[in-house]
């Protein structure tokens, strides 16, 4: 992708595998010059956003996520209502990088 359009601007990568497409940035000089924006704090995109690789994470409670889901399935199976709670979504950056 990257030696077929040298002049991309970004990458939004909504799967995994976020090292590789950092590690194929670096090794193309890219790394900082294209925008990257990937999903999940992890501990490697921290790292890639603290270096620079990484613009934004698009970040999700996946824990309260599985747990509405199970609450749903646990609530169908009694013939209960269940509201589902919005999930918490949040866009990190350098700047706004949550302590450990």
């Amino acid at each position: 992708l990257l030696g077929n359009h040298p002049d991309l601007a970004a990458i939004y990568n909504a799967g995994g595998a976020t090292v590789g497409i950092a590690r194929a940035l670096a090794d193309r000089g890219a790394a900082g010059r294209v925008i990257f924006v990937a999903h999940d704090l992890t501990s490697g995109n921290r790292g890639l956003l603290i270096d620079g690789t990484l613009d934004a994470v698009i970040d999700q409670d996946a824990a309260s996520e599985a747990r509405e889901a199970v609450l749903a399935l646990v609530s169908a199976a009694r013939g209960q209502d269940h509201r589902i709670a919005a999930p918490r979504l949040g866009l990190i950056l350098r700047e706004n990088l949550p302590g450990d």
